[in-house]
């Protein structure tokens, strides 16, 4: 049963995998490699992060060492990729043991809080995590997970030669469509940076060739890239109907860090003549409230 399971979670049948593995835990509920699977499969359905992180935290509180270690630093990777707490997030990923995923979170944790505050350090800190890994056979099927962040850092670094290379060596890292679609979805915000939005707009359009309406948060990352092209293009319309569409979907998942950025390109819309400052002032605010909101 455990590998039928597996196979469902592998194949990206959440549901079915989450049934099996419930199943599984109902005739032995100490069996903690069910428990973590169950987890995964519950935070890759991308709509029940508090039931993933409920699993995480008996994880977390357990006497294994190594189900331990993974339960606190996913934990963080819940709170500091989907929810936006970036600082309890740093801070707990710098007391477990890292390993090779829980290494690559805590480098994308740091470039989204790069992202938040611009503060160039996080930069560093996320190409040091990267760069720590060395990339073997044996990583295989974290290639494009390392080669993609990798790509995100040199991007915020302006580094556009180095980040088109790492988004190739991604995208020839995997054979699924759906990590596919992440990886261009990337690709077409990397066109944008470099002045390139008839490229980017058809490296979008690749996207949506490859999901299906069940890949929300993928659509939603879509739609955000699309928005800032056409408000760069003075499509005003048009992006405030795209970036209400992502909004609903990040709100919908509970994705707060998302969440806030698009109420900050919201407010950049309706406000063009805002300063920089005071654009950073809406983005933590709304941060913030999004927090509060689902005390």
């Amino acid at each position: 049963m455990f590998q039928s399971g597996k196979k469902f979670l592998e194949s990206g049948n959440y549901d079915k995998a989450i049934q099996t593995f419930c199943m599984m835990l109902g005739q032995d509920r100490n069996n903690l490699i069910t428990r973590q699977y169950l987890a995964i499969s519950y935070y890759y359905s991308e709509d029940k992060y508090d039931l993933a992180e409920e699993q995480f935290k008996i994880l977390e509180d357990c006497n294994d060492e190594e189900f331990s270690n993974y339960g606190a630093s996913m934990i963080a990777t819940i709170e500091g990729i989907n929810r936006g707490n970036y600082d309890y997030a740093i801070a707990k990923m710098k007391k477990v043991r890292l390993k090779i995923n829980s290494t690559i979170n805590f480098a994308i944790i740091y470039n989204l809080k790069f992202r938040a505050t611009k503060d160039k350090k996080m930069l560093g800190e996320a190409q040091r995590l990267l760069e720590s890994l060395k990339i073997s056979e044996t990583l295989k099927k974290f290639h494009w997970r390392i080669y993609l962040t990798l790509g995100n850092t040199y991007q915020y670094y302006c580094d556009f030669q180095n980040t088109k290379k790492y988004y190739e060596k991604a995208l020839n890292s995997t054979d699924s469509d759906l990590t596919k679609a992440k990886i261009l979805n990337e690709y077409a915000n990397l066109y944008r940076d470099m002045k390139q939005p008839d490229r980017a707009v058809k490296v979008l359009d690749q996207v949506l060739q490859l999901i299906g309406p069940e890949n929300e948060r993928t659509r939603a990352y879509n739609a955000k890239y699309r928005a800032v092209i056409e408000k760069d293009r003075g499509n005003y319309e048009i992006a405030q109907g795209l970036l209400l569409k992502a909004s609903n979907i990040y709100e919908d998942k509970e994705l707060l860090g998302e969440l806030a950025e698009v109420n900050m390109l919201l407010f950049m819309l309706h406000n063009p003549e805002k300063k920089t400052r005071q654009i950073a002032e809406v983005y933590a605010e709304s941060t913030f409230t999004e927090k509060e909101k689902r005390r």
